[in-house]
């Protein structure tokens, strides 16, 4: 997708499988796999319509996440999803491309009950961006969630117990 990530990244993102009930095996000889049963095609198709859906995953990135999904299912699944590719290229797509990178430092923040230093972008009736806040907010950041397609950050601003969400792709 264009940024590599950090070196914990991969290592974070197995044992939150693993603490979530994901059988995920980690030999130091043999490598990590999944270590349970098979995606069914409806699962995948779960996955690949979360992909597909999503505002912020870009069309390219859209196509290469449903090819290595669609590969885990059966020979007749794959053909169905080959025949359904041009629904990529119909689908809505963001502009924010930086929304991975995001979505990884947020969470790095939340699992380390670390303070957020950020803005808030809104659109201006001439369809130009600007700041919400006219110097950057300190957000307490408690969780994401992904709603209708959208990431959205809650937390409270420093010093303040009130919750407060923001979507992920305007946080700059």
């Amino acid at each position: 997708c264009g940024f590599m990530p950090a070196r914990n990244t991969l290592s974070d993102k197995l044992n939150a499988l693993e603490d979530a009930g994901f059988p995920i095996r980690q030999d130091f000889d043999e490598g990590i796999c999944y270590d349970g049963h098979d995606l069914t095609d409806g699962e995948l198709r779960f996955l690949i319509d979360s992909v597909l859906y999503s505002d912020f995953v870009t069309h390219k990135s859209a196509e290469q996440i449903i090819e290595t999904l669609a590969a885990f299912g059966t020979t007749e699944f794959q053909k169905e999803i080959n025949r359904q590719k041009s629904r990529i290229e119909r689908s809505r797509k963001g502009v924010n491309q930086n929304v991975y990178n995001i979505i990884d430092d947020l969470q790095t923040a939340i699992r380390n009950k670390k303070q957020i230093s950020c803005n808030y972008l809104t659109y201006r009736p001439n369809l130009t961006t600007e700041c919400v806040y006219p110097e950057d907010i300190t957000v307490n950041p408690y969780e994401l969630v992904c709603k209708k397609g959208r990431y959205y950050l809650l937390g409270a601003l420093k010093d303040s117990d009130r919750m407060l969400s923001w979507r992920v792709d305007r946080l700059c």
